[in-house]
């Protein structure tokens, strides 16, 4: 059974990835009585606090975003990590470590 990506391409997809998407999570799927662990990306950089506009200081992601973030497909969580937070980061002022 496919899972999405393997580890390797995504983690090899973080090392590309702007510097604030750069962190894996790891999550875990069963099928039956197996598990299997499979790196889920995730922008979060721990800062965890909402500013007046609405976003995450540190992932500029809204709560809606963070709180459906484990539901989203690798297609959507990437496309969020590579065009929709840099884009943010950008008009927040905020550059890449």
């Amino acid at each position: 059974m496919n899972h999405g990506p393997r580890l390797d391409a995504a983690v090899q997809v973080v090392f590309d990835a702007p510097a604030q998407c750069r962190r894996i999570a790891f999550g875990r799927y069963h099928d039956g009585m197996n598990a299997t662990f499979r790196a889920v990306l995730s922008p979060c950089t721990g800062v965890c606090t909402l500013g007046e506009d609405g976003l995450c200081l540190g992932c500029h992601r809204t709560g809606d975003e963070i709180a459906a973030w484990a539901t989203l497909g690798d297609a959507a969580r990437l496309h969020f990590m590579m065009q929709v937070l840099p884009a943010r980061a950008l008009l927040r002022g905020v550059e890449d470590d």
